[in-house]
C-alpha cells in the first residue's frame, strides 16, 4: 500500500489523518457495496512533502500510474481536508473541486489547485467561524467523472422537517454543481423515508445546467417538468436509508443519475440545526422556564446584558451568571459591602436566564439581589397584562438595576447618602492600592509554563483564579459604576428643575470631554492606534488581554490573534470633536439654574468626581479582563491537554473544575452543544411574560406598515439589521456587524462576507444549496427565492429575515 496514493478499497477506518472526511466516507461507502464512482486519494502526506505545492516527478508517475487504472479517463478531483465533511463542520464547497479533467496534465494541475484552496481566504474565514481545532491538511480525491443527465442534493432527513419521517430532495438537470452553488433554483422534494412516496413536490423554471464545464441552456420542454421521475426518487430514498443504516446518523448527501444508473457521489454527516433539533430545544427550554416562574408569575426583557453577551457558550454563562453577577459571587459581594445582602435563596443564581440562547432580565428576581425584602419592586402584575410596558418600565421607587447597578431607592437614607459620599471621595486611592496587587498577581501567573503542569493542578489553579477575579477582585472593580449612579442621579436632581428634559446631555457633555489622564483608556487606545501614534506592540501591551466579544471566554483575546486587530474599525472614520470651553459652560449652566455659592461648589464636586468614576470603571473593566484572559488561559491549556479543544467551551465552569474524567463527560456535552446550537434558532420576543412562554419558538407578527416578500425557508430563525446588497463577493469598507446580506445566490467565495452578517437573502437557491448549507451550520437565519431581489433592496434599508417560514419583511 502506498503512502501517497490510496484506492478506495485501500482505505481503512484509521486513515482519517491521510486521506481526509472526503476520501475516508467514499472508501468506506465504496467497500460496503454502495455505488460510488470507483477512485483513488492522493494522501495528505503527499501535500505534506510536496515542495511549494508543486507535484514531484516521481509523486506524478505515481498519481498518473493510478489514473491509467481507473476504467474511464474522465475524473473529478475534489479537495478531502482533515477536518472537511466531519460531524461538526462540513466545509461545504469550501475547497477546491475540479469536474471534467480529461488529460494527465489537467489532473495534476487540478491536484495543485486543491492543495492551494486549503488556505484561501474563504476556508481561513469558515475555520476562525466553527473553531476548527485541526492543523490543516489536504488530501485529494480523483474520482470517475459520471456523466449526469440529472443531479442534486438529499438529505436523508429533511433539516426543516419536524417529524423526522422525510427525505429532502434537491434536483436539476445536468451536473448537481448547478444545485449546489445555487445557480439554479432546483426542483425541491419531500419524500417519505418509509414509502418513498413523494409528500411535497415543488418544481422550478430551470433554465441553465452545467455540463463539460460549461453553463448551457435547458430546452424549452425541459425547463418547467420534473427533472425526476417517481421511480428515480424511490431509489433515492431506498439510497438514503442504506446510508443511513451504514452510518446510523442522518447524512447530507450528493448524487448523480446517468440515465438509468444512481451514483452517490459524497455523503458527509448533516451539521446544521435540523427541525427535530429545534423542537428539541423549544421543549427543553420551555421546562426550564416554567421551573423558574414564582407563584405570581414574572416577566422577562432582553436588554443591557445582552449589548456585551449575546449567545453566550456554557463555559461564559456560567462565569458572568454564575460567578460574577450571582448573588453569591462577585455581585453579590459587592452588594454585601453596600450593607445590602442578597437573598441567599438565589445562591448561584443572577438577575438574568438564557432564553433562546441569549441573555433576559428576571424583573422578578432583579430586586431579590438587594434583600430577601427588597424596597422596591416592578409591578409584575400590570406588566404580564401589558407586556409590551417592560421595556420601559421602572421600579417603583427612582431607578433600576442595570447589569450590577443599584437602584436609586436604596440611595434614599442618611446611612446610604453617607456611605457614597464617603466612597466617591476615597475610592479611588483604595482602588489604586487593590488593583495594583492584583496586576501583579496576574503578571505573575502569566509566567507560568502551564503546559508543564498536570491537570489536577490546572483544575485547582482555574477554580483559583475564577474566584479570585470573578468574585474577590469583582466586588471592588465594580463599585465605580455604582458610586457614579449615585453622583449621576445627585446631578440630575439639581439639574432637573431648571433643566427638565436636558439633564443627561448637560451631564454627558460635562464628562465626555475628558482626556488629559495619565492612564488611556481601550477607546483612547483604539483611537491612536487608527491615527498611527500608538504602535500595534504599543496597544498590545496595555490592551493584548482584550478583544472583539470579549466576555465571550472562548473569544481569542488580541495578544493571541493580533491579526484581528486589522478587522476592527472602531474610531477609523470619526473626527474628535471640538474642545469646549468647560469652566465657562459649567458657570453658564449654574447661573440659569440659580445655584448659590455652596450649591456651584458641590455641584462641581459632583462633576469632578463622576467624571473620575467614569474614567476610573473603565480601568477596573480593564484590570477585571486581565484576570478573566489569565482565566482563558488555563482553559486553553486544559482545552489542549484533555483534547477536547474548543468543544471544552460547551462544558460549565464547576464540570471542568470537579470532574475527574472530562473527556469521559464528552458525550453528554456533545448533545449540549447541539441543543446549545438549536437554542439559538428559536424566535423569542422582546419581552416576555410567563403567561406567553407558548409564544417562544413561534414566528413574530410582522409590524404595521411593512412590506413582507414570501420565498422559502433556507435556514431557521428571525434576524433583524441593515441590508447589505452585493452581485459579487466584494470586500466592503466601513460595514457594521449586523447586516443583512442580499445576493443572488452563493459559493464559497462569499464565505468570508458571511462572518460578521446576521442573516441572508439570495435569489435562487435551495435549501441543500452551499449559502443554506453554510447559513445553517453558523446559525445565519436564511430564505431564499425572490426573482428580481435586488431590484427591490437597497443597501441600508433595514430588514427582518423570517428563516423558518421564507419571508423577508421591509422595515423601511
Amino acid at each position: 500500500m502506498s503512502e501517497l496514493v490510496r484506492h478506495f478499497a485501500e482505505i481503512t477506518a484509521e486513515d482519517l489523518p491521510h486521506v481526509g472526511g472526503k476520501g475516508l466516507s467514499l472508501g468506506l461507502l465504496a467497500q460496503a457495496g454502495l455505488p460510488v464512482p470507483t477512485g483513488f486519494v492522493v494522501t495528505t502526506k503527499a501535500y505534506r512533502t510536496a515542495s511549494e505545492g508543486t507535484v514531484s516527478v516521481a509523486l506524478r508517475a505515481e498519481i498518473l500510474s493510478a489514473y491509467h487504472k481507473l476504467p474511464h479517463t474522465v475524473v473529478a478531483v475534489r479537495s478531502s481536508a482533515i477536518a472537511e465533511d466531519g460531524a461538526e463542520s462540513s466545509f461545504a464547497g469550501l475547497q477546491e473541486t475540479v469536474l471534467d479533467v480529461r488529460t494527465p496534465d489537467g489532473l495534476i494541475k487540478a491536484i495543485e489547485q486543491c492543495w492551494e484552496s486549503l488556505h484561501s481566504t474563504r476556508a481561513t474565514a469558515y475555520r476562525s467561524r466553527t473553531d476548527s481545532q485541526e492543523a490543516p491538511a489536504m488530501a485529494v480525491v480523483v474520482q470517475v467523472m459520471v456523466d449526469a443527465t440529472v443531479a442534486g442534493v438529499m438529505f436523508t432527513r429533511d433539516p426543516l422537517d419536524e417529524s423526522g419521517q422525510l427525505v429532502r430532495i434537491e434536483a436539476a438537470w445536468g451536473v448537481g454543481e448547478a444545485v449546489v452553488s445555487g445557480l439554479v433554483t432546483p426542483d425541491r422534494l419531500q419524500a417519505d423515508r418509509e414509502t418513498g412516496t413523494i409528500h411535497t413536490q415543488e418544481i422550478a423554471h430551470k433554465y441553465t445546467q452545467i455540463k463539460n464545464k460549461r453553463q448551457i441552456p435547458v430546452s424549452t420542454e425541459l425547463q418547467a417538468i420534473p427533472c425526476l421521475n417517481e421511480d428515480q426518487v424511490r431509489q433515492l430514498v431506498l439510497l438514503a436509508k442504506r446510508v443511513e443504516d451504514y452510518y446510523g446518523s442522518p447524512r447530507d448527501t450528493e448524487w448523480a443519475f446517468d440515465t438509468n444508473q444512481l451514483w452517490l457521489l459524497q455523503a458527509r454527516p448533516i451539521t446544521a440545526v435540523t427541525a427535530a433539533d429545534r423542537q428539541q430545544a423549544r421543549s427543553k427550554q420551555l421546562e426550564e422556564l416554567q421551573q423558574l416562574v414564582p407563584p405570581a408569575g414574572t416577566v422577562w426583557v432582553k436588554r443591557t446584558l445582552i449589548e456585551v453577551l449575546s449567545f453566550p457558550t456554557p463555559m461564559t454563562w456560567s462565569l458572568v451568571s454564575g460567578r460574577l453577577m450571582a448573588a453569591d459571587g462577585g455581585v453579590g459581594a459587592m452588594y454585601q459591602d453596600f450593607g445590602f445582602p442578597p437573598n441567599t435563596a438565589l445562591a448561584g443564581l443572577s438577575a438574568y436566564d438564557l432564553i433562546g440562547g441569549q441573555p433576559y432580565l428576571n424583573l422578578t428576581r432583579e430586586p431579590l439581589l438587594e434583600g430577601p425584602t427588597p424596597t422596591s419592586g416592578y409591578p409584575i402584575r400590570e406588566l404580564l397584562a401589558n407586556p409590551e410596558q417592560a421595556l420601559q418600565a421602572r421600579r417603583t421607587t427612582q431607578g433600576y438595576l442595570k447589569w450590577w447597578r443599584i437602584p436609586s431607592a436604596l440611595l434614599g437614607g442618611i446611612r446610604q447618602l453617607s456611605m457614597f459620599n464617603r466612597l466617591a471621595a476615597t475610592f479611588p486611592k483604595h482602588y489604586q492600592h487593590i488593583s495594583g496587587v492584583f496586576r501583579q498577581q496576574v503578571q505573575l501567573a502569566a509566567t507560568e509554563d502551564l503546559a508543564a503542569l498536570p491537570l489536577p493542578t490546572l483544575q485547582k489553579r482555574l477554580q483559583f483564579w475564577v474566584q479570585a477575579t470573578l468574585v474577590q477582585f469583582a466586588r471592588d472593580s465594580l463599585k465605580p459604576t455604582v458610586v457614579a449612579d449615585f453622583l449621576r442621579e445627585c446631578l440630575k436632581t439639581m439639574l432637573e428643575k431648571a433643566f427638565p428634559g436636558q439633564t443627561e446631555t448637560i451631564i454627558g457633555r460635562w464628562v465626555g470631554t475628558q482626556t488629559d489622564t495619565e492612564q488611556i483608556t481601550l477607546g483612547q487606545g483604539l483611537k491612536l492606534l487608527a491615527e498611527n501614534r500608538l504602535t500595534q506592540a504599543e496597544f498590545l501591551a496595555q490592551f493584548g488581554h482584550r478583544g472583539p466579544k470579549e466576555m465571550e471566554i472562548s473569544t481569542p483575546r488580541w495578544q493571541e490573534a493580533p491579526s484581528t486587530l486589522n478587522d476592527f474599525p472602531v474610531f477609523r472614520s470619526v473626527s474628535s470633536p471640538e474642545s469646549a470651553d468647560e469652566e465657562a459652560d459649567f458657570l453658564q449652566i449654574a447661573q440659569q439654574a440659580q445655584w448659590n455659592s455652596p450649591l456651584q461648589k458641590k455641584a462641581k464636586l459632583y462633576r469632578d468626581q463622576l467624571r473620575q468614576m467614569y474614567l476610573l470603571r473603565e480601568v477596573a473593566k480593564n484590570d477585571l479582563l486581565l484576570g478573566y484572559a489569565e482565566i482563558r488561559r488555563m482553559l486553553e491549556q486544559i482545552a489542549r491537554t484533555t483534547g477536547l479543544f474548543s468543544d471544552l467551551y460547551y462544558y460549565t465552569i464547576e464540570e471542568v473544575i470537579t470532574r475527574d474524567d472530562l473527556v469521559g463527560h464528552h458525550p453528554a456535552i456533545k448533545e449540549r452543544k447541539r441543543l446549545w446550537k438549536a437554542a439559538q434558532t428559536l424566535e423569542v420576543p422582546t419581552v416576555l411574560g410567563s403567561n406567553q412562554l407558548e409564544l417562544i419558538g413561534q414566528p413574530m407578527p410582522m409590524p404595521a406598515n411593512s412590506k413582507e416578500l414570501v420565498g422559502f425557508p433556507l435556514s431557521a430563525g428571525t434576524a433583524e439589521g441593515p441590508a447589505l446588497v452585493l452581485e459579487k463577493p466584494i470586500s466592503v469598507a466601513n460595514v457594521p456587524d449586523g447586516y443583512i446580506l442580499v445576493c443572488p445566490s452563493t459559493d464559497p467565495a462569499w464565505v468570508p462576507l458571511f462572518l460578521a452578517a446576521a442573516g441572508l437573502v439570495m435569489e435562487s437557491g435551495g435549501a441543500l444549496s452551499h449559502g443554506a448549507i453554510v447559513a445553517r451550520e453558523f446559525g445565519l437565519p436564511a430564505a431564499g427565492g425572490f426573482p428580481q431581489l435586488l431590484r427591490t433592496i437597497r443597501t441600508g434599508q433595514r430588514l427582518r429575515v423570517d428563516g423558518s417560514r421564507g419571508r423577508v419583511i421591509l422595515l423601511d
